[in-house]
C-alpha cells in the first residue's frame, strides 16, 4: 500500500512576507558589502599605483591581482575623453587572459617590433637601455601571442620564450638593474649607454667637443626623408656625441583619430592613479604623414634605434609617406613653427629642463631663436605647474595637446619633431665623459640670458650692496602628478635650526639676506625670479637644483646629499657649464637629512667673502 506523503506545515500570509523580506535585505547587505570590498581592494591595490621602472626584486613578497581583461584599459580611456570631468578607474596595461593573474609593480609590459627589436616598451624605451629587462618574449601558448611577458612569468612558470636576435639574447642570471654588454666596435667609448665612434673625437679640441656636445653645432649627420623630384625638403639631423635627432617636416598631415593617447590636461583630482602608460601615445600606421616618396635614406635610418630613441622611433614608423592629402590645401595648413614634442617626467623640473634646452638648441640651429613657436604636445599628461613656462617660452604661440586639436586632421607648414628630453645635451644620459668636463660654456650663457630675459625683462639681478643673498630649498610634500603618493623624500629635520644659524652670518662689510623657498606651489616666474638674484643657493639634491643653470656666473651652489644619492654628479655639472662654484655637502643617512649647521656654516662664510668681493 503507497504511503502518504507528510502533511505540509501551514505557513501564514504574514510568515510569508517575513521571510521575502528578509531574504531581500540579506541581498541587498551581501551586495552593499561586495560592493565596498571592491571598491576598497582597487583604492588599496598595488597594481592601480605602479612604479615607474619596475625591477623584479620589487616583487619578491608582493601579493598577487586579478587583472582585467584585455581592451578594458582602452575602453576606460575613450570614456574618460568623452567625459573628462569624471575620474577614470586605471587598469594596467598588461593584455591578460582569464587563467592569468596580475603582478602588482608591473607599469606595462613590451611588445615585440616585428624583430627589429626583441621587445620595445609600451612607454617607448627599447630593450635595456635604461637597466633591468622585466619582460621577455614569451610563445603563444603563455597566452599573449604577440606581446612580451613579465620574466619572472616566464622563468618561474616553466615557459618557454621566444626566439630574441643574439644581440638581445636573455641573460636569465644577470642581475637586476645591470646593463646588458652590447657588441661595440674596438674603437668605441661606451657614453650614458650609448656610443662614441672615436673616429668622431679625432682632431677635435676639448673646446670644440664641449661645443658640439652642448649647442646646434653636433648636428653633423642628416638626411632627407623625401625623395629629391618631390621638392619636399623634409629632413632629420642627429648629434652623435649628445645622441639627439630632430626632423623638420614640411607640409605634415597629423591625424589624431590615429593616436591612442588619454586626453591629457585634466585637473589631476580626476584622474589620480592613472598608469602613465596610459599617458603615452601608440600611433596607428599613417597618424602623420608626408606628401612625398619615402628616400631611400630615411629608410635606413629607421632600423636604428640610437638614431630615434624612445617615442620618436614610434612616431617615425607611423609616419607614411604620398597618398591623398588633399584635405591638406594652402589654406588650410597651419602657418608657423610648431614643435612635436613627447614629455617624459613632465612635472619633474630637471627633465623640463632637458626638454627646454633641446628647444633652444634646435632654435639656434634653425635661427628662430625668440620667435613664435607653438609647442604641441604628444603626450597625455595631466596639469602640471610647470604648464606656464612652455606658454612663456613659445614668445607667445602657447602650447597644444594633440587629443585637443579641433580637428580630427591637422596640417602643419613646418613641424619639427624634436630630440627626446633622454637624448639632451643636459640629460645624464645625453652627458659625455667629454662634455662633463666642460667649463662655463658659452651655449649655456646664452641659454640662462635668453631665459632670464623672457621671464624677468632684464639680463642679471645684482643684489643690494652689503648684502648676501643666500637662498635655500626646503622641500615639501605635493602632488606632482597622479601617480605621486604625494611625500616628498630628502626633507631637512632641522630647517628651523638651518635658518637660524645661517641669519647669524656677518662679514667685514657684509651681511646675509636669507631666503627660504618652497616650489611646490610657488608661480613659475616667481622662482626664476628669486633663484637668478641669489648669490649662494642651498639645497638638498633634488630636482629643483637644476636652476642652477640660470644663475649669475660666479654664485656659488651648495648641494647637500645623503645615502645613495652621494654619488650622483649632474648638478655639478650644471654649475660648472654655468660658471657657477659647486660645493657638495655629505650628510650621510638616510632620506631624511639632519643638517649639521657647524659644517654648513663654515662652507658658507668663505663663499659669501668670495661672491662679495667678486662684484
Amino acid at each position: 500500500m503507497a504511503s502518504r506523503a507528510s502533511p505540509r506545515p501551514h505557513i501564514s500570509n504574514g510568515m510569508r512576507s517575513g521571510t521575502r523580506t528578509l531574504a531581500v535585505c540579506l541581498i541587498g547587505y551581501a551586495l552593499t558589502f561586495s560592493c565596498i570590498l571592491y571598491s576598497t581592494s582597487i583604492r588599496l591595490n598595488p597594481a592601480f599605483n605602479l612604479p615607474v621602472s619596475p625591477r623584479p626584486k620589487d616583487l619578491q613578497g608582493m601579493k598577487f591581482w586579478s587583472s582585467a581583461p584585455q581592451g578594458v584599459a582602452d575602453s576606460k580611456r575613450s570614456d574618460q575623453e568623452k567625459h573628462p570631468e569624471q575620474p577614470a578607474p586605471i587598469t594596467p596595461g598588461v593584455p591578460a587572459t582569464s587563467n592569468r593573474r596580475l603582478i602588482s609593480g608591473f607599469r606595462g609590459c613590451h611588445k615585440i617590433n616585428d624583430g627589429e627589436n626583441c621587445c620595445e616598451m609600451l612607454d617607448g624605451r627599447v630593450n635595456e637601455e635604461f637597466g633591468y629587462q622585466d619582460c621577455v618574449p614569451a610563445v603563444s601558448v603563455f597566452g599573449s601571442k604577440n606581446k612580451c611577458e613579465p620574466a619572472i612569468w616566464v622563468k618561474n612558470s616553466k615557459h618557454e620564450a621566444a626566439e630574441c636576435p643574439a644581440e638581445y639574447k636573455i641573460n636569465w642570471d644577470r642581475p637586476p638593474n645591470q646593463p646588458k654588454p652590447r657588441s661595440q666596435p674596438n674603437a668605441a667609448k661606451a657614453v650614458g649607454g650609448r656610443q662614441i665612434a672615436q673616429s668622431l673625437l679625432n682632431g677635435l679640441s676639448k673646446e670644440e667637443i664641449c661645443s658640439r656636445s652642448l649647442s646646434g653645432e653636433g648636428f653633423t649627420e642628416s638626411w632627407n626623408l623625401c625623395k629629391e623630384n618631390d621638392k619636399n625638403p623634409s629632413k632629420c639631423w642627429h648629434n652623435p656625441i649628445s645622441g639627439g635627432t630632430y626632423c623638420k617636416l614640411q607640409k605634415l598631415a597629423l591625424d589624431k583619430s590615429r593616436i591612442n593617447v588619454c586626453k591629457g590636461g585634466e585637473e589631476m583630482k580626476f584622474v589620480m592613479g592613472r598608469a602613465e602608460s596610459a599617458e603615452f601615445p601608440d600611433y596607428v600606421k599613417g597618424a602623420f604623414r608626408l606628401p612625398c616618396s619615402e628616400h631611400p635614406e630615411g629608410i635606413n635610418r629607421k632600423r636604428d634605434t640610437q638614431i630615434y630613441p624612445h617615442h620618436q622611433k614610434l612616431v617615425m614608423n607611423s609616419l607614411v609617406y604620398g597618398g591623398d592629402i588633399s584635405e591638406c590645401s594652402p589654406a588650410k595648413i597651419t602657418d608657423g613653427v610648431t614643435m612635436l614634442i613627447t614629455r617624459y617626467e613632465y612635472a619633474n623640473l630637471f627633465h623640463q629642463m632637458t626638454d627646454w634646452y633641446n628647444v633652444f638648441v634646435v632654435a639656434s640651429r634653425e635661427k628662430i631663436l625668440g620667435e613664435s613657436i607653438t609647442f604641441l604636445f604628444l603626450d597625455g599628461h595631466a596639469k602640471s605647474g610647470l604648464d606656464d613656462a612652455w606658454k612663456a617660452f613659445s614668445a607667445g604661440s602657447g602650447f597644444l595637446r594633440v587629443k585637443h586639436l579641433p580637428t580630427s586632421l591637422t596640417c602643419f607648414q613646418d613641424a619639427f619633431l624634436m630630440p627626446v628630453g633622454y637624448r639632451s645635451p643636459v640629460d645624464i644620459h645625453g652627458m659625455t665623459p667629454q662634455s662633463k668636463g666642460c667649463r662655463a660654456n658659452s651655449h649655456i650663457s646664452k641659454f640662462r640670458d635668453q631665459t632670464v630675459h623672457v621671464w624677468l625683462q632684464q639680463q642679471h639681478l645684482i643684489p643690494p650692496a652689503g648684502k648676501v643673498k643666500i637662498g635655500i630649498i626646503f622641500r615639501r610634500d605635493y602632488v606632482g602628478h597622479p601617480r605621486s603618493k604625494g611625500i616628498a623624500s630628502r626633507k631637512f629635520t632641522n630647517e628651523a635650526e638651518v635658518q637660524n644659524a645661517l641669519r647669524g652670518l656677518r662679514g667685514s662689510n657684509w651681511e646675509v639676506e636669507l631666503k627660504s623657498m618652497s616650489f611646490e606651489t610657488t608661480p613659475f616666474k616667481d622662482q626664476v625670479k628669486a633663484i637668478a638674484s641669489q648669490d649662494i643657493l642651498i639645497g638638498a639634491h633634488g630636482a629643483g637644483l637644476s636652476f642652477v643653470l640660470w644663475m649669475r656666473p660666479g654664485s656659488q651652489l651648495i648641494e647637500i646629499t645623503s645615502g645613495s644619492y652621494a654619488g650622483r654628479y649632474h648638478f655639478m655639472y650644471y654649475a660648472e657649464w654655468a660658471g657657477v662654484g659647486y660645493t657638495s655637502m655629505n650628510m650621510g643617512g638616510g632620506e631624511m637629512i639632519n643638517v649639521n649647521t657647524e659644517k654648513l656654516v663654515d662652507l658658507v662664510r668663505p663663499l659669501a667673502e668670495r661672491v662679495h668681493s667678486n662684484r
